[in-house]
């Protein structure tokens, strides 16, 4: 008895590539008597083993057959455009007497691909600032069927109430535009690692696949110098400004310098800026060792010197905690009288100079 075994049939193909469209039959002994092919129930090809020339074919729109390039089991259509989209069926019968009929058919899509370089961001300004509202949009223009377009903050999918969709747009030659929009406010966690990223990816199944991608940089004031606690001692009680370095994370050095205050101030300081005030305003500072989490320990070594000529006052191991005074050193307007340091933390050494009136860190 007859049988259709496998049509093949491509369920997306890009305009203006040939496809090759296959029917497989088995006439179990029977005699093949005809192959045609229906796009959307209009024949366009037949093939009658007993006609001189067998294969004939029929015009339709957006169909053009690759003659001598098929047969029986197989039709080649030449470079496809978007008018051969629709349901494609595949139709086999017997010889006499029972000119049994067998069929199936698939539907295949044509598509036409957007722009290679991919899906178009607009709207994104330079800077935003936390609380900042974010208005953008992603197009992908002029493909059939539209684009499927996602949007992705940080590499994470966009929250569903983030996004403003938009209708899709069709042109006079029936190739559409896709718009998805992008709104939501930003918050710290947005740069949580670094640069706010926005990202658009536009698909097509599995044929196209593109995304562009728009980073920025955050408006917001550095986190150091900032204040970060005040308390209120005795009157008694000495009062002074302790100064952390801070590098990669680590805590490096602690500074503390005496001042005429009753509070006690803790700044944590990225940069130099700070520290060089306060070098070239405080009479005296103190070098404090300071033990890290895992149990290790920020080790000091300081001289004094001016020009070439060293002044003895070392601090060492037991008397690193002791204040070095600037006016210890001769009365002289020498931008070169500086102590240095150095320190050795998790095998990376650090060295930080202290002049008069600036501070360097290498």
């Amino acid at each position: 008895m007859l049988q259709l075994v496998d049509l093949k049939v491509p369920p997306y193909t890009i305009r203006g590539q040939p496809v090759r469209l296959e029917c497989h039959y088995d006439l179990e002994g029977e005699a093949l008597y005809s192959v045609k092919w229906f796009k959307d129930d209009k024949e366009f090809f037949r093939f009658l083993p007993e006609d001189d020339p067998p294969a004939q074919i029929f015009n339709q729109q957006g169909v053009y057959v690759d003659l001598p390039n098929s047969s029986d089991t197989a039709v080649v259509l030449k470079a496809v455009d978007i008018n051969g989209s629709g349901q494609y069926r595949c139709e086999v019968s017997g010889e006499a007497p029972s000119f049994k009929t067998v069929t199936n058919q698939k539907v295949m899509v044509v598509v036409e691909l957007p722009d290679a370089s991919g899906p178009q961001i607009e709207g994104v300004r330079p800077r935003y600032q936390i609380g900042d509202t974010v208005r953008i949009n992603c197009t992908s223009s002029r493909s059939r069927p539209a684009a499927k377009l996602s949007w992705y903050i940080n590499q994470e999918p966009a929250e569903e109430s983030f996004l403003r969709y938009h209708p899709i747009v069709q042109d006079e030659e029936g190739l559409q535009t896709s718009m998805l929009g992008l709104e939501f406010k930003v918050r710290q966690k947005h740069y949580k690692k670094g640069d706010l990223k926005m990202k658009c990816l536009a698909t097509i199944d599995t044929l196209y696949w593109r995304s562009n991608e728009q980073s920025v940089e955050g408006d917001r004031p550095q986190k150091a110098p900032v204040l970060e606690s005040r308390e209120t001692y005795s009157p008694e009680a000495s009062a002074a400004t302790a100064v952390k370095l801070i590098s990669k994370g680590h805590m490096i050095l602690l500074l503390a310098a005496s001042l005429s205050v009753n509070l006690f101030s803790r700044l944590y300081v990225k940069d130099a800026l700070l520290v060089s005030l306060l070098v070239s305003m405080l009479d005296t500072l103190w070098y404090s060792n300071k033990t890290q989490r895992d149990g290790s320990t920020s080790r000091c070594y300081n001289e004094k010197r001016i020009s070439s000529e060293n002044v003895p006052a070392e601090v060492d191991d037991e008397s690193r905690s002791s204040p070095w005074k600037k006016n210890t050193l001769p009365n002289t307007s020498s931008t070169e009288a500086f102590a240095s340091s150095s320190w050795n933390l998790n095998l990376v050494k650090f060295n930080v100079i202290f002049k008069k009136s600036v501070i360097n860190v290498q």
